[in-house]
């Protein structure tokens, strides 16, 4: 952000790092962007435990400066005075001197930060599309909602913007750098062209940029951060949950309590990690630069307990130019550069979308359920016989959803073609079959009496038994069953079932694999094998087609009832399938 100081400009952009939700690292995070790489995932988990700490839980931040400025010599000087680095390296894509964005000095001090072990934030004070004249930084009377105009010269100026950030954001995603991305800061106030405007307007803003970002260039490297100002409506301009990772307030005093700090219990209702996305002592300009630090920490302690991180601003407000920094990173609540998990920053380390089964394979389908439309070369929104199956619903094609890059299966409490629920299923029958291989989903599955949803294989051409039941849930029970079907002489089964107290396919996506191989057919969850079949004389032996479908009101679930959620999303975000090669 910037702020005036005497007569000239400020740089006060804004960094952030993340705030506190009481979740521990026992539990998977998932990210706003659903295609995030398993490195932004081991970020966000580890903001999301320090909530449950008493040491080291508050990520200490230090912003460098804006585009060509943007180096690392304040974080020198904070270690040369204190014996610490800050966790959090921030620097800002802004180009004043053109009036628009640059990148690739910002980048190569973020880059090497992170390979010393440092976490990155990376911000822009965004030119005013609207103004062909570039900048444009604190122009009033701008209507945000001008930028989605398809055909405008506006709407061309801001999306030649995004690309350029686009890019910059792409060579940290290249180098396996997890930018904390923090875009429209203090967007609550009135002093930046984006900032006071019709929160819905801003809001529609925000989500495309996030769906140009994610879906369009494939920045799965990025964790969103909200930062508005600290005061009225910290929390009116929020996006939604499924376009934010964290969140945080800038404030500029001296004083770390309620009266001068305002919207903290706002903000934190949202229930994501919180932080100081921006900290100055004194006020928004003219800092003296003899603040004394641990009334900052020690403020965070006693009045804003959810605090996961700060970012201090740089110039008079930084670490670099004040007192008592050496005690305040110091503090045992603090987590300093050397405090973090090594295995943040460490690609060899991290967990990777590998094959949980041995011996050389290639990939013979795929669906990440990009677009948004369901792919027909690959799915038709039916069974091979219809509409309807074995539970007392009409699966309508309208409710097979594609939306931000996941399969989403609508079920409804609604009556439809003489059934008393409308559900959805697709499949890949007369699409894709194959005999043998290794079958692969990523899923996020509803609970609630009545429900039963399923990921099985049939043979194709069309014949019951034999089927494998790659999963099925029912109603509210936690356990993940998973089941063989085949003919000998009648109808035989077999199956097994699985959870743990740690466990849970509705509040979290997890992997859900099947090995199948003359001899044998193995599940998997989340890579880990859970149950085998190895009777090779009953193993199908012909080539099976994949379904997905949401059941509801049958005899194994049973009815549903006044808890059942309405409406209801099975979601899946990829399907792989493979073969020995």
């Amino acid at each position: 952000m910037f702020r005036l100081n005497g007569g000239s400009m400020r740089r006060v952009v804004t960094s952030w790092i993340l705030a506190a939700v009481c979740v521990s690292l026992v539990w998977a995070v998932e990210p706003a962007n659903r295609k995030s790489n398993p490195q932004v995932r081991a970020v966000l988990e580890y903001f999301c435990s320090l909530s449950g700490k008493t040491d080291n839980r508050v990520v200490s931040g230090q912003f460098t400066d804006c585009g060509n400025a943007s180096n690392l010599k304040i974080m020198e000087r904070i270690h040369e005075s204190t014996g610490q680095w800050p966790a959090l390296l921030g620097a800002d894509y802004a180009d004043f001197r053109r009036g628009s964005i640059t990148t690739k000095v910002p980048n190569a001090a973020a880059i090497e930060y992170w390979r010393q072990g440092g976490l990155v934030s990376i911000m822009v004070h965004m030119y005013n599309p609207a103004n062909p004249k570039g900048g444009g930084l604190r122009d009033k009377g701008v209507d945000i909602a001008d930028v989605l105009k398809e055909g405008t010269d506006t709407h061309k100026r801001w999306m030649e913007q995004l690309d350029l950030i686009a890019d910059g954001l792409l060579e940290l995603k290249a180098a396996g750098v997890v930018v904390l991305w923090r875009p429209f800061h203090e967007m609550n106030g009135g002093w930046f062209w984006w900032g006071s405007q019709k929160p819905e307007s801003f809001i529609a803003v925000w989500r495309q940029m996030f769906d140009y970002f994610s879906t369009t260039k494939g920045l799965d490297n990025l964790l969103w951060v909200y930062g508005p100002n600290h005061g009225d409506k910290t929390a009116a301009y929020y996006a939604g949950d499924d376009y934010v990772d964290m969140i945080g307030l800038d404030a500029y005093t001296d004083f770390i309590d309620p009266e001068h700090i305002r919207g903290y219990g706002e903000i934190v209702a949202l229930n994501k990690p919180f932080g100081f996305s921006e900290y100055g002592p004194h006020a928004s300009s003219n800092p003296p630069g003899n603040y004394d630090y641990r009334k900052f920490i020690g403020g965070i302690k006693k009045n804003f307990p959810r605090t996961c991180y700060f970012m201090c601003w740089n110039a008079k407000w930084s670490m670099a130019s004040n007192q008592f920094v050496k005690e305040m990173l110091s503090d045992p609540a603090v987590a300093n550069r050397d405090e973090l998990p090594k295995e943040l920053f460490s690609n060899a380390t991290m967990p990777v979308s590998g094959l949980p089964v041995e011996g050389n394979w290639k990939l013979t389908f795929e669906d990440t359920f990009d677009g948004d439309k369901l792919d027909s070369s690959k799915w038709i929104p039916s069974y091979e016989w219809g509409q309807t199956h074995n539970y007392n619903a009409y699966c309508d094609p309208a409710h097979v959803l594609i939306e931000k890059g996941l399969l989403r299966l609508k079920v409804e409490d609604k009556p439809s073609h003489g059934k008393k629920y409308t559900s959805a299923v697709i499949t890949n029958y007369n699409k894709f079959s194959q005999k043998y291989g290794y079958f692969e989903g990523r899923f996020r599955i509803p609970a609630g009496k009545g429900l039963w949803p399923a990921f099985w294989m049939l043979p194709y051409p069309q014949h019951w038994p034999p089927e494998i039941d790659i999963f099925e849930t029912i109603k509210d029970d936690p356990q993940i069953y998973m089941t063989y079907h085949w003919d000998d002489k009648g109808h035989k089964s077999y199956g097994t079932h699985w959870t743990e107290d740690s466990f849970s396919y509705s509040k979290q996506f997890h992997t859900y694999g099947l090995l199948w191989e003359p001899d044998k057919i193995v599940w998997y969850i989340d890579g880990v094998e859970r149950s085998r079949f190895t009777e090779a004389r009953v193993i199908v032996s012909e080539p099976m087609y994949l379904l997905i479908n949401f059941g509801i009101d049958a005899g194994w679930p049973g009815p549903c009832d006044a808890t059942t959620p309405f409406p209801s999303y099975y979601e899946c975000d990829w399907i792989k399938v493979y073969q020995r090669n």
